[in-house]
């Protein structure tokens, strides 16, 4: 797998793979072959029938975040991207997903200079 969508309600376009929770976006994550992934804020089960709480999209940005401070790279998509239509929801997980890029940033410019030095 390499595209996955986070959406509860809109299908995943052709070629990707669909989570409809929080948890499950993080599960596909967490299998280290995810390349690309699109988010939605607003998760809302309940009109599936299911109990547990959904999550949001900004759990699984912190949830990547979380992966980036712990040097855990292999686990984070390369290519990240938002299609939600909450204004907040994309500027919280926007601020995660600035900070994952500014910590990928000095891991690539710390391998460099390491390289440099030798």
């Amino acid at each position: 797998m390499s595209k996955v969508w986070l959406d509860d309600l809109r299908r995943a376009p052709p070629g990707w793979q669909r989570a409809r929770t929080a948890w499950e976006a993080i599960y596909f994550c967490e299998q280290g072959n995810v390349k690309v992934l699109s988010l939605d804020y607003d998760l809302d089960m309940s009109l599936a029938g299911y109990n547990e709480h959904p999550g949001t999209g900004r759990n699984v940005t912190t949830w990547l975040l979380k992966q980036a401070q712990s040097r855990h790279f292999e686990n984070i998509p390369e290519y990240i991207v938002i299609h939600s239509s909450n204004y907040d929801g994309v500027v919280e997980m926007a601020w995660d997903l600035a900070e994952i890029e500014r910590m990928r940033w000095a891991k690539a410019v710390r391998a460099s200079s390491e390289e440099a030095a030798w």
